[in-house]
């Protein structure tokens, strides 16, 4: 990749659930030749932030150059709990000493079960969204922490 990102960041206040609640939507992404840094997401109203990372990957790249969709220090608390508690203890992984990256390759339960996490959606929501079906796929996710918290990098590929 080369030295030159684009940060993008959109936040908007607003009301949900017929006006019942109230709060931010905020968007931080950063692209780079190659890949989107899902770095904060916060959605309570308004687009997916797939559809927010896409338009600004397109904006400066084509879109067959996409290969990489990191998701970085990841709070959201459906993924993160499941990873820490259901699959790294299955594996005999300890998630806050094991900085390791681990592989979920295509078509394993593992990966199955990682592309059903709330994230894990959504990243599918975005090749879904970029390429005509059937010609892209997601081909492995893989996991880590830093400093214990999870990160997450989808790898896309031509089918």
């Amino acid at each position: 990749m080369a030295n030159t990102w684009r940060l993008l960041f959109l936040r908007r206040h607003g009301s949900w659930d017929d006006d019942r609640r109230e709060g931010w939507t905020a968007y931080q992404h950063r692209t780079a030749h190659g890949a989107i840094f899902a770095e904060n997401i916060t959605r309570h109203f308004g687009p997916y932030w797939s559809q927010i990372a896409l338009a600004q990957y397109a904006y400066d790249h084509h879109i067959d150059t996409l290969r990489h969709v990191y998701v970085v220090n990841i709070q959201n608390l459906y993924t993160w709990p499941y990873v820490e508690s259901c699959l790294y203890p299955r594996h005999g992984l300890q998630w806050h000493e094991d900085d390791r990256y681990q592989c979920w390759e295509y078509g394993t339960r593992e990966y199955q079960e990682l592309l059903g996490t709330k994230l894990g959606r959504g990243v599918a929501r975005l090749v879904l969204s970029a390429w005509p079906r059937g010609t892209h796929r997601i081909e492995a996710i893989i996991t880590w922490t830093y400093v214990g918290t999870l990160q997450m990098r989808f790898d896309i590929g031509r089918i």
